[in-house]
Formats: structure tokens, C-alpha cells, sequence
């Protein structure tokens, strides 16, 4: 099929799209609105200068096609002409320019509410931007020839004047930037609306007495009171004194007592579910296009080099995204792999609430399956894993799975025992690391928040950039990653939270909380969580700092000058605070940590002198990059500060 030009008309600004038509496959069409230089015409290693390509790619789902059985809602979704269910999303592409300079490999991103998070945890970017030179960092998949693709998946929140992160769960949508996708609502019988009782919360927004909640989908009857609001992770109506009304059908305004700081949650019956699944179909369904076919494909035009194989990547939200596209589909619907390899970075042992009824990605969503291993769980009664389907289509990828240690304050010690709390074996085709020491996303810096102690600086940016390339030549050249590390009960490093909570270091300056987000055996039918049946949960075992023993521990942790955890007591005592570690300085000298009692040796008692604790980092990165931990460049840049970073802890821990 030809291509051909075309002008269209938005927003009052003429556009020039190019409009490509594949000749066979789910993706329809793709309208390429700009190529331009990417990152002001920077350019890479022996790879040169990349393009950045714009777009949408619009796709047709076949509902009578068995690979698409699983997606929920998807025979109530509208259909065209042929019977095909239509959507669309928006994309970004970053290629080669030159056509032959690529490594062949697609590096594919499902964007996290609406933006990318790649380049940020692997190049260590100055800005966000995929115009400005600044916006690639330090080049490290551009310099290697990786063809870049992210697209939207979660469409638009309907109200404009809503701030994206006052919306509860998965309703934290794509801001006025970011990518976005088009998907239909499912409806009932004679096109009635399809109705259900959900769950809205507060997401951060929690403060004062007049609050609002900004509803992830649109309340079916204004008029009807049977709404309640309440605590989260309890199920019984709020009895305070609280109240709420309907200000529109997306907003509920409600009012809490003085002093009732705490989020809650708001049950009420939502109408209109978008057909959620179709996002994923989207991710499965450009994957493939882009890699095999050639009509209308921007990655094989110009006797461009092709793609050979496809590595996905997702972190947090996007994270469990990843891993509920491998869970449902890993083959396209010409019974094609999708993805070779894919590396999946902070989704602890959740999938996301995708497809669903009624989804709200972002949300914890602790349901059962947990772990990639195929296991009988005796409280749900099912028999279920990440890899159960794919392992019987005989396609499953190979999967890097990574987290850090704020993931273990809700529940991810799912993800290396079964359901009764015994230790699970790890498939072949799976390596998983825990991060010892850090949070959800690395602090810039240690500073105070919405948290009770600093927040946690730990970087493990050097490990993830090795095992990125560890997942490439696993793919590529079927060379396998190190061994998985992370606790377990078999060697005493996972222990139970009363054995973690006894056996912390007493630090005058640390505030403790081990009220950790547990995982409740979820009811199917009313979807609330059952009190009293919930899943096992562990903490990891430290060492006399409070620093995990187990896991990957990079240098900084290995050669300590503080204790970093994964998680930090909130402010308003409710528990842990979201996704945030802490970081607690080891005195100077021996007589300022016998003044505030502190029993960790300090730094003068740890390194007398500089050239101690730099050459306690070298042996520490140089046992890192034996490992498959760290790369030679990584290990030579954390080197030439070190000398720097004690000088500094120094200055800091005496309070200068």
C-alpha cells in the first residue's frame, strides 16, 4: 500500500501527516505528524544522531479471535463496519537516523502516566525533553544503537482542571503532555450502561476537612445516597461524623472531623468502564507491527536494518503493566512472539488492575497470582502464575524482574514464597533482584517531607544499567544474568515482621514503623478485601547498621556511611510512606555517637582516614563488577567521587 500525504486540522493549527496503511496487520494505520531531530541532532557513539518520530497508531481488534477471549468487556466494546473494535494511541519513536547504524533491538516503554521513566533511571538526563540535547544524559541506550518506542495506553481524565495527582489509583492519568490513548466503553445490553459498585480514593490529596475525591469513572445516579465512605483497607461505612455529595458526576465533595488527616476512600456505583484490556492489546499489537511487518512500518522503510528482537521495559505502574501483558498474551493475533525480553523494575509481586470490568491501573492491586512460578493457592483456590499461560504457548520471554527495598512495605515478599510462606523456585527464563537498601525511586537528595526521617538518596542506577545489558545478551546471545538475589526463608534473610521489628538496631534518631501494607484475600464477587485472611508477609534480615544483608548491595551500601531503608514513617503516623525509604547519617567520631547513643560505629572508627574508605570502595566495586553487577565506566565514575562523598559525609554528619 502506498503512502500518501495528508492535511489535517486540529485545533485551529494545520498539521502534515503522513499516513501509512499496512498491508496485514492489527495495526490499521499510523500517522506520523513530525520527524524531527531527536535531542537537537546529538549524536551517539558510532550509532550518529537519532530521529524523533510523533504519531498515532490506530488499531483493529478481532473479538472472535481466541488470543483476545481474555480481555474483559471486549464483546460489549462498539464495533466498526467489519466487526472490528477500534482505538488508538499516541506515540513517540526514537530511531537511528542513519538506517543501517541500529543494534536491531526495539526497546519498548508502555509510558507512565503518560510520560516516559527509561531514560530517566538509565541516563541520567538534566530535563525530560526529547528535543533538547540535555534530555538524552549520558547516551547509554542511544549510544548503543537501541531503537526507542513508547505509547500511551491510559486514556485522558475527562476534566482538564484537575490536577493529575488529586486523582485516587489509577486515575492519576497522562497530564496535558503527556501520551495518551483512545479507548472505547463497554456497554450493556441495548446499549445500556454498564453499572458497578468500585472503589475511589483520596490518592495524595489527603489534608484539612473539606477535601475532594475526583471519581475514576462517572457516577451512575447522582441521586442515589447509597454511596459510604471509608478507611482504607477496611470495608465498614466511616462512623465519625464524616459526609460527602455529589458535586458532579466525576467529583465527590466530602467533609472529616478536625484533625482527621488520614485518606479515605469512597464506595459508590460507577457507570462506564473503559475496555482497559485493549491497552494492553495495544502495547502487544504495535510490538508486533513494528517488528514484522514492512507496509507503512516507519522502523522498515528505506532499507532500514529490522528489527530482530524486542525488549519491554516498565517500572512501578508500568512495571506491573509489563508483567500483565506476559500474564495475559505474549503471542499477537498471527500467533507471533511479542517480546523476547523484558525487564520489569519496581512492580513488586502485584500485576496492575488493567483487565478488569471496571480497572484502575495504579493501584496496588494485591491479587493473586504473586510469583512467576504456576502454584495452587490454598486461600483463593486457584492455581495461577505470571507464566502459566505463556509456558503452555511455549513463548514466554526472558524476564529481568528488579525492585527496590521500599516494594517489601507492601507485600513483595509474595513474589519469592508461595502463599503458605515457604520459598518458591525461580523459573529459567527468570532472574529477580532486590535492591538492598533503597526506595521506590531514589531521593535527589536527603531531605525531609511527608515523611518522619530523611528520605533515602541510595542510587542503584549502576546495577540496573548492567542488568539492562545483561537482558540483551541473555535475548540476544542466550548468555544467562548472574543468579537471582533477594531474601529468602530458607537462609534466615527474610524473616517475619515481629523478627525484623525486635531485631532493628536502636537509633535515638530514627523513627520505626512496621505497620506494613499487607495483601487481604480479596472477595470476587463484592471485591472487598476479607479481614483476618491474608497472605504471609516478610521483612528482609539486617545487620547491626539496619542494613539489609541480602539482595544486591551496591558499594555505597557495602562500604556504609549511613543506614538507608526502604521505608519511612509517615508523618501522620498511617503507616509506611508511600514508596519512600530513609536515611539516617553515621556520626562523625566515636564520641559524638556515644553522646546520642547511637550503636553503629562511626565513620572515624570505620575509615580512619580517606584513603581507607576509598580503597574499601574499590575492592567493593571491584567485586560488583565480577558479579555482573556493575559496569567497568559505572564503577570508574562512583570511584573518582568517592574521595569526595566521605569528605562530605563528614561536613554533613558534624552539621557544617
Amino acid at each position: 500500500m502506498r503512502n500518501f500525504l495528508s492535511v489535517a486540522l486540529l485545533g485551529g493549527v494545520a498539521l502534515t501527516a503522513l499516513t501509512a496503511t499496512p498491508a496485514s496487520a492489527r495495526v490499521s494505520r499510523v500517522e506520523i505528524s513530525t520527524i524531527k531531530p531527536a535531542f537537537g541532532g546529538r549524536a551517539f557513539g558510532n550509532v550518529g544522531s537519532y530521529d524523533l518520530i510523533e504519531g498515532i497508531a490506530y488499531f483493529e481488534v478481532d473479538p472472535k479471535l481466541p488470543v483476545n477471549a481474555g480481555i474483559k468487556n471486549l464483546q460489549r466494546a462498539p464495533r466498526n463496519a467489519k466487526g472490528m473494535v477500534e482505538l488508538n494511541v499516541d506515540i513517540r519513536i526514537l530511531r537511528p537516523k542513519n538506517p543501517q547504524a541500529g543494534n536491531g533491538r526495539l526497546f519498548f516503554e508502555p509510558v507512565n502516566r503518560g510520560r516516559p521513566l527509561s531514560l530517566g533511571y538509565l541516563q541520567n538526563p538534566a530535563s525530560t525533553s526529547l528535543e533538547a540535547p540535555d534530555g538524552a544524559g549520558d547516551g547509554f541506550l542511544l549510544n548503543r544503537g537501541y531503537t526507542l518506542v513508547f505509547s500511551g495506553w491510559q486514556p485522558d481524565y475527562p476534566r482538564a482542571d484537575v490536577p493529575a495527582m488529586n486523582v485516587g489509583y489509577g486515575s492519576r492519568l497522562p497530564g496535558p503532555q503527556g501520551l495518551k490513548a483512545r479507548l472505547p466503553i463497554a456497554r450493556g445490553d441495548i446499549d445500556r450502561p454498564i453499572t458497578a459498585n468500585i472503589v475511589a480514593g483520596e490518592g495524595f490529596a489527603s489534608a484539612g476537612t473539606d477535601r475532594r475525591i475526583h471519581l475514576t469513572y462517572p457516577a451512575a445516579d447522582r441521586t442515589d445516597a447509597s454511596g459510604y465512605l471509608r478507611l482504607p483497607g477496611t470495608n465498614a461505612p466511616l462512623k465519625d461524623g464524616s459526609s460527602w455529595r455529589y458535586v458532579n458526576e466525576l467529583e465527590v465533595a466530602i467533609t472529616r472531623p478536625a484533625g482527621s488527616n488520614a485518606p479515605v476512600e469512597f464506595v459508590y456505583e460507577a457507570k462506564d468502564p473503559f475496555v482497559y484490556g485493549l491497552a494492553l492489546a495495544s502495547m502487544r499489537d504495535l510490538m508486533s507491527f513494528l517488528r514484522y511487518e514492512k507496509d507503512g512500518n516507519p522502523l522498515a522503510e528505506n532499507g532500514r536494518k529490522p528489527i530482530e528482537k524486542t525488549i519491554a521495559f516498565g517500572a512501578s505502574q508500568t512495571g506491573r503493566t509489563v508483567k500483565t501483558l506476559v500474564y495475559l498474551f505474549n503471542d499477537d493475533e498471527q500467533g507471533r512472539q511479542v517480546v523476547d525480553g523484558a525487564y520489569i523494575h519496581i512492580s513488586g509481586a502485584s500485576l496492575n488492575s488493567q483487565n478488569e470490568p471496571f480497572a484502575t491501573p495504579g493501584d496496588k492491586y494485591g491479587a493473586f497470582p504473586f510469583t512467576y512460578e504456576t502454584l495452587y493457592d490454598p486461600i483463593s483456590r486457584r492455581f495461577d502464575g505470571v507464566l502459566m499461560r505463556c509456558a503452555a504457548q511455549g513463548n514466554c520471554p526472558k524476564i529481568i524482574h528488579t525492585d527496590s527495598e521500599a516494594e517489601l512495605s507492601f507485600a513483595t515478599s509474595l513474589l519469592y514464597t508461595d502463599t503458605l510462606g515457604k520459598d518458591v523456585s525461580i523459573p529459567e527464563n527468570v532472574r529477580v533482584y532486590l535492591f538492598a537498601g533503597t526506595q521506590h525511586g531514589p531521593a535527589k537528595k536527603a531531605e525531609p517531607g511527608m515523611c518522619q526521617n530523611l528520605s533515602n538518596p541510595l542510587p542503584y542506577a549502576q546495577p540496573m544499567r548492567r542488568l539492562v545489558l545483561a537482558l540483551d545478551e541473555w535475548v540476544t546471545s542466550d548468555r544467562a544474568p548472574p543468579a537471582s538475589r533477594h531474601p529468602m526463608r530458607a537462609d534466615g534473610t527474610l524473616i517475619s515482621v515481629a523478627e525484623a521489628q525486635s531485631s532493628f538496631p536502636n537509633i535515638p534518631q530514627m523513627k520505626t514503623d512496621y505497620s506494613f501494607q499487607h495483601f487481604n484475600f480479596t472477595d470476587p464477587g463484592s471485591g472487598d478485601a476479607v479481614a483476618g485472611l491474608s497472605y504471609p508477609d516478610f521483612q528482609p534480615m539486617r545487620d547491626v547498621d539496619g542494613n539489609m544483608t541480602s539482595g544486591v548491595r551496591t558499594a555505597e551500601l557495602m562500604v556504609p556511611l549511613a543506614t538507608y531503608t526502604g521505608w519511612n514513617p509517615a508523618l501522620n503516623g498511617a503507616g509506611p510512606c508511600p514508596a519512600t525509604g530513609s536515611y539516617i547519617p553515621l556520626a562523625p567520631t566515636k564520641a559524638a555517637r556515644l553522646k546520642n547513643g547511637d550503636p553503629r560505629l562511626s565513620i572515624e572508627e570505620r575509615y580512619p582516614t580517606e584513603g581507607d574508605y576509598v580503597a574499601a570502595m574499590r575492592k567493593a566495586t571491584a567485586q560488583l563488577v565480577r558479579d555482573g553487577f556493575m559496569l567497568v565506566d559505572d564503577a570508574k565514575v562512583l570511584m573518582d567521587g568517592s574521595a569526595a562523598r566521605y569528605a562530605n559525609a563528614l561536613r554533613s554528619a558534624q552539621g557544617d
